[in-house]
């Protein structure tokens, strides 16, 4: 028998973490909601709208498109691309306060922990999954929500409060890592599958490269809202 759910009233509300795989929402009232997150095979009103989405992200954003490059001169191309980006945000930001640069909108992560958050990308995805190191992570390095503020066996410090030019000054040296990891790249390495975990470095690769372009995204699109 299938659970059911009726009646219920979210309205307002922010619901995080969740998962509605295999859910089925019906006679749903969706009037300004807002979603984000995987949505493969989302299918509203009988329109998988997926695609759409896509279609639309890419029109606005033309270089999304390259964001899942196979092979080892389009993985370099995005990361010049990627790294382009995050240095004019940083630029941006510095023309900010500092209250500016830690100001949430939205109960979103701030500027500062929006950076955080990429170096723990590249911490995990490239030094823990790619390289195999045991802990990667810098002490200012920020886990998504729905892992422990200090996750065990790593050395962050979740009472971190770094500057704007602190956390570019440790992002920098992630992304420089990361560029000499890329440049160093052959075929045979882009498709290594890596023990123990069902990703090839590629698809490591694509992970790093999505969420850095994602977060530059998301703090721009809150320091539009932070400026006004």
């Amino acid at each position: 028998m299938s659970d059911w759910t009726e009646g219920k009233d979210f309205s307002g509300q922010t619901i995080r973490n969740i998962t509605f795989k295999g859910a089925k929402i019906v006679a749903a009232d969706l009037r300004n909601a807002r979603f984000s997150g995987e949505i493969g095979g989302l299918t509203i009103n009988d329109v998988e709208v997926g695609p759409l989405i896509a279609a639309e992200l890419n029109r606005r954003y033309p270089e999304r498109s390259m964001l899942r490059p196979d092979n080892v001169d389009g993985s370099k191309a995005t990361l010049a691309m990627l790294e382009k980006q995050l240095a004019a945000t940083y630029d941006r930001a510095g023309g900010l306060t500092e209250a500016q640069q830690n100001e949430s909108v939205d109960d979103e992560w701030s500027c500062i922990e929006s950076l955080r958050h990429i170096i723990f990308v590249v911490d995990a995805w490239l030094s823990g999954t790619i390289k195999g190191e045991t802990d990667p992570y810098d002490p200012i390095s920020l886990p998504p929500s729905f892992l422990p503020p200090k996750p065990p066996g790593t050395s962050i410090d979740p009472d971190a409060a770094p500057s704007l030019d602190e956390t570019w000054s440790v992002l920098q040296s992630r992304l420089g890592s990361l560029r000499a990891y890329v440049e160093r790249l052959n075929p045979d390495e882009l498709l290594r599958p890596i023990e123990g975990h069902a990703r090839s470095v590629q698809n490591s690769l694509w992970v790093i490269f999505g969420e850095l372009w994602a977060h530059n995204r998301f703090i721009n699109r809150d320091l539009d809202v932070v400026e006004r």
